[in-house]
C-alpha cells in the first residue's frame, strides 16, 4: 500500500468516503479508468478496508465519535423522485450519532432519546442550533438543554482543547493503531 496518511482523522475521512470524494456517485467512480497507481475506486475501497481493519479494536462510542467528526452528513441522491432534494443522509454519520446518543444514556446524561440524539447531532452537525432553538424543538427549557449539552460535551470531550473524554481518547488510540499498521506517519 503506497499511501500513508498524516493522522487518524484524515485516514478515517478517506475510509468514510472511499476515495475522499463522496460527491461523486459510485457508478461514476467505477466507470473511470484504472491507472494502476492507487487512484481508482477499487484501490480506494481496499485502502478503506485496511483502515477499518486496523481500527477494529475501537468499538462503540470511541469509533462512533471519530466517524461522526469526519463522515459527510449528506450524500448525493439520484433517485429523481419529485420529493427528492438531491441528497440523502449518510448512513455512517447517522449510525455514529445513534451510537453516541445511546451511549449518553448509559452515562446518565439526557433522559429522552430524541433529546440525546438532537444534542449529539447538534455537536457534530453542520446545522448548529442555539440552546433556545433546541429547547423549542424539544419542548424543553433552555437551561435544561444547556445543562444536558454541557454534560454530553464533557462526556464526549469534543470541546476545544479537550484532553479527556471519549473523542480525545479514541483519537489517541486510533493514531496508535493506524501507526502500528503502517497507515499513518509517525
Amino acid at each position: 500500500m503506497r499511501e500513508t496518511f498524516i493522522d487518524a482523522l484524515s485516514a478515517i475521512r478517506a475510509a468514510c468516503s472511499l476515495d475522499g470524494s463522496p460527491g461523486r456517485p459510485l457508478a461514476a467512480r467505477m466507470v473511470g479508468p484504472s491507472t494502476g497507481d492507487g487512484g481508482d475506486w477499487t484501490d480506494a475501497a481496499g485502502r478503506a478496508g485496511f483502515i477499518w481493519q486496523a481500527l477494529r479494536p475501537l468499538r462503540g462510542a470511541p469509533i462512533a465519535s471519530l466517524v461522526a467528526r469526519v463522515a459527510p452528513q449528506w450524500e448525493p441522491c439520484s433517485c429523481r423522485r419529485r420529493c427528492c432534494s438531491g441528497r440523502a443522509r449518510c448512513f455512517l454519520w447517522w449510525d455514529a450519532i445513534n451510537i453516541l446518543a445511546a451511549g449518553a444514556l448509559v452515562e446518565g446524561m439526557a433522559w429522552s432519546y430524541p433529546e440525546r440524539f438532537a444534542l449529539v447531532a447538534n455537536l457534530y452537525g453542520d446545522e448548529r442550533l442555539t440552546y433556545r432553538q433546541l429547547g423549542e424543538r424539544l419542548s424543553l427549557n433552555r437551561e435544561t438543554v444547556s445543562d444536558h449539552a454541557r454534560r454530553i460535551e464533557k462526556w464526549l470531550g469534543c470541546g476545544v482543547g479537550a484532553r479527556t473524554g471519549i473523542e480525545p481518547t479514541a483519537l489517541r488510540n486510533a493514531d496508535a493503531l493506524l501507526a502500528d499498521a503502517g497507515l499513518i506517519l509517525r
